[in-house]
């Protein structure tokens, strides 16, 4: 195994080393209960020293990935075969079903705030929005952080909703037939040491980063939001033959009758 080139990334030895282990298990290189190699052999095979090994082991420790045992070694404590719960559905309807099944929480009270820079064909803005923090809970385990903007007069229409319910999903019971455009996009990085901490993982932990605009009737934008969710829960699917039309092959190989390509 070649050691790593540590300079191509900004993130600490240690934190590298931690994500490389976890791909590790997660591709079943160790599978549940199994006892990981010894600190010496990972020295070697990373090309640094014990203490940046321990650091590493400290953050999947954290993560409830391993679990040291005194005198007895390292093992994998989690199963990961099932752990991508969260499918991606990349559809306004199927988004909405999976935001009825998660719980929120507010990290901060809800206040008048400027918007982030926005994109092109992200509507005009409104006179004033309203920004919303808050965390998305799977059962009691949190797996996202999200900052959110709804229009001042979206957020007054149903205030205590939007304390307490999931945001997007008040928007879209407010709204209905009057959204006009709803688009999500996502980036991979990486957490900061502020959603690390919330999210109860180590930093430059791997994050999937969502950006949902919503846009009304009126060419307005009524909802923005941007959320980053652990990496280790996200899976994407995509059917690519939707809206493609595939061609049956003609018994010939595919030519007409004059011989050639059809």
């Amino acid at each position: 195994m070649s050691i790593p080139n540590y300079h191509r990334s900004l993130f600490p030895r240690y934190a590298q080393v931690a994500a490389d282990l976890r791909r590790r298990i997660e591709a079943g290189e160790w599978r549940f209960g199994d006892r990981l190699p010894p600190l010496e052999a990972f020295e070697d095979d990373f090309g640094v020293a014990r203490v940046t090994i321990r650091q590493a082991m400290e953050i999947l420790e954290k993560e409830g990935l391993v679990r040291r045992v005194q005198g007895k070694g390292t093992f994998v404590l989690k199963k990961t075969d099932d752990k991508r719960w969260l499918v991606m559905d990349l559809h306004l309807d199927g988004l909405m079903r999976f935001a009825f099944t998660v719980t929120s929480r507010l990290t901060a009270e809800p206040a008048e705030a400027g918007l982030p820079p926005l994109r092109q064909d992200e509507g005009t803005p409104a006179p004033a929005y309203v920004k919303i923090e808050n965390m998305q809970f799977r059962d009691t385990l949190p797996f996202a952080v999200s900052r959110l903007w709804v229009a001042s007069d979206l957020f007054e229409a149903a205030p205590d909703r939007f304390r307490k319910e999931t945001v997007i999903v008040v928007v879209y019971s407010l709204l209905g037939e009057r959204i006009a455009r709803a688009r999500q996009t996502f980036t991979v990085d990486s957490a900061s040491n502020h959603i690390a901490k919330l999210l109860k993982v180590g930093i430059g932990f791997p994050t999937a980063e969502s950006r949902i605009m919503i846009v009304d009737d009126a060419g307005r934008l009524a909802y923005l939001g941007l959320s980053s969710i652990r990496g280790d829960c996200v899976h994407f699917e995509a059917d690519l033959t939707r809206g493609r039309q595939v061609r049956e092959r003609q018994p010939d190989g595919g030519k007409d009758g004059s011989g050639k390509d059809g």
